[in-house]
């Protein structure tokens, strides 16, 4: 029977009746997950997997600095604060694996 009850209580939720800033906060979220997952960082969801791939990580990332542009000034300071650390750490983790990355490919090379 719990399981009726919780299907009387399962909604849809339209996301579109969200806040365009709230919509925001959302993308970026859902981007710097995907820069994590595509740096290898974390594990894709649904299966043990670790892959990375640097091309999709970089436009996750770049999509999310945009998105941080257009959402700075409308969010408080604190919040403000936890998305320049997000994307400064997004974009450290980056450089630092790309550079690892060009540096495997030039060892195996010679």
């Amino acid at each position: 029977m719990s399981g009726e009850g919780e299907e009387k209580n399962a909604q849809v939720f339209d996301i579109t009746s969200l806040d365009t800033y709230d919509l925001l906060s959302f993308f970026v979220s859902i981007l710097s997950a995907q820069a994590w997952q595509h740096m290898g960082l974390r594990v894709k969801p649904g299966t043990d997997k670790v892959e990375k791939d640097f091309e999709r990580a970089k436009i996750a990332i770049d999509c999310t600095s945009f998105l941080m542009d257009k959402l700075e000034s409308h969010v408080e300071e604190k919040d403000r604060d936890a998305l320049r650390r997000l994307l400064s750490d997004l974009q450290i983790n980056y450089a630092k694996l790309s550079l690892e990355k060009q540096e495997q490919s030039s060892t195996v090379k010679k």
